[in-house]
């Protein structure tokens, strides 16, 4: 992963392709092939219902992130989450 950051100064996600009936279980990239290993990534859909999946490259939790991310986080809107007992 270090190699692709060097080499494109982008972030980068580490994806696994798994098997079409487990993508309901993961983040799933909405991506296309562009050198080698290396994908552009289009959205990422956080697990699809059964079927729905637009590919069965899931992220694995792995992230190179560039510190432009934080200027986006900054402008989110914060969410109020409310844990049930």
């Amino acid at each position: 992963m270090m190699d692709q950051y060097e080499e494109t100064l982008s972030s980068v996600i580490g994806v696994q392709t798994v098997n079409n009936e487990e993508t309901h279980r993961y983040g799933i990239t909405d991506s296309q092939l562009q050198d080698g290993r290396r994908y552009q990534v289009n959205t990422f859909v956080e697990k699809p219902a059964q079927g729905t999946a637009p590919s069965n490259l899931a992220i694995m939790g792995r992230y190179i992130l560039t510190p432009e991310i934080f200027m986006f986080l900054d402008n989110q809107e914060k969410l109020l989450v409310a844990r049930c007992s």
